[in-house]
């Protein structure tokens, strides 16, 4: 689309040069394992020649694990000269996993959860605003929203999305608020809790762990991340007690999980950092020998299925890139047992803080 065709010009930036870029070009998405990297071409448009708005829609199917997506505005080749044009895109969705069979529709189990600090819309008439994120939900009948026991159906909610919003009148005291959503394939729900200590004062309570979380700086086994000013970027944290069936990227240990639940619940309240989880496995000892793809494979897998698990609780997937080192970062000696095992992890690494 060429600026100069616009017709609502008024939301456009201010600094925004105003050329004739009017030459017919292309939308393509790239995936790849970083920024600016493109290993595979996922999707592409036909010329656009249209100056108004117009939806593109495309069915991806990756043929290998991708971390990054690339959106390249792409001319005709060849051509003896490059020219310009310019590709507006606005109000990109979601992606939405499909079923394998193209006849039945792919359902997944609902998410819910409350975002924080509830903002403070009127302080002195205790107005207030509730954000949240429901996702897997196709319609405000499958939500139900409760605020101190009472059904409150005034709500915006955008299935595509997941946004869901309103605004609230408090009483003084406690007030709970409660999101519960429900598909065929299950339920979920969030809540927190808003104190009025007096009329235009507010004090929000911790949100309630409803999957049992350590408390806030609390952790039990990420011990590092107790004190917030030891994390930063670059930095590994191993995390113990995580176990894997032998050979298998399964989880088999409910003392797996119990860590898992603590690095979500630093993510959730930390909301700005991402990571990557690092996967690691031992080397042959001696003369015996170890099939490095299968290790980096493997190795993979466990850092995926970290991910994973951190994703479906409610993280969002753009915060967490996972990779498989196989047995090129030894920490011990892999002549020992104990040194393979110790060699044999999962690590975390700050991308940013």
């Amino acid at each position: 689309m060429a600026p100069d065709s616009i017709t609502n010009r008024e939301f456009l930036p201010d600094d925004l040069p105003k050329k004739n870029f009017d030459q017919a070009i292309k939308l393509r998405i790239w995936g790849g394992d970083g920024y600016c990297d493109k290993k595979e071409l996922l999707a592409e448009s036909a010329t656009i020649t249209n100056t108004n708005w117009k939806k593109y829609s495309w069915k991806v199917e990756p043929k290998r694990d991708i971390t990054h997506l690339v959106m390249e505005a792409f001319f005709k080749t060849p051509t003896l000269f490059p020219y310009n044009g310019n590709v507006l895109v606005d109000h990109a969705s979601n992606f939405t996993m499909i079923s394998c069979n193209e006849d039945e529709e792919l359902i997944l189990p609902p998410s819910v959860r409350i975002l924080q600090p509830i903002e403070k819309i009127n302080p002195r008439l205790n107005r207030v605003k509730v954000n949240a994120i429901v996702r897997n939900i196709k319609s405000k009948s499958q939500i139900r929203f409760r605020v101190n026991s009472v059904k409150i159906d005034v709500f915006d909610f955008d299935p595509l999305s997941g946004s869901f919003s309103t605004t609230l009148s408090l009483k003084e005291g406690k007030n709970t608020i409660h999101i519960q959503a429900q598909n065929e394939l299950g339920e979920a729900e969030d809540e927190t809790q808003v104190y009025i200590i007096e009329r235009g004062v507010t004090q929000q309570l911790p949100p309630v762990d409803t999957d049992a979380a350590a408390p806030k700086n609390d952790y039990k086994v990420l011990k590092s991340l107790n004190d917030n000013a030891r994390v930063t970027t670059g930095q590994i944290i191993k995390i113990d007690n995580l176990y894997f069936a032998a050979d298998s990227s399964n989880l088999h240990d409910h003392t797996s999980f119990n860590v898992l639940d603590e690095l979500f619940q630093y993510l959730e309240e930390h909301p700005k950092v991402t990571i990557e989880v690092r996967g690691h496995t031992s080397a042959g000892s001696g003369a015996q020998r170890i099939n490095m793809k299968y290790s980096e494979e493997l190795s993979k897998s466990r850092a995926k299925t970290v991910a994973l698990y951190l994703v479906r609780k409610g993280i969002a997937a753009d915060r967490i890139q996972y990779k498989g080192y196989g047995p090129r970062e030894p920490v011990a000696s892999n002549d020992t047992t104990e040194g393979r095992k110790k060699n044999q992890r999962v690590e975390i690494k700050i991308l940013s803080t």
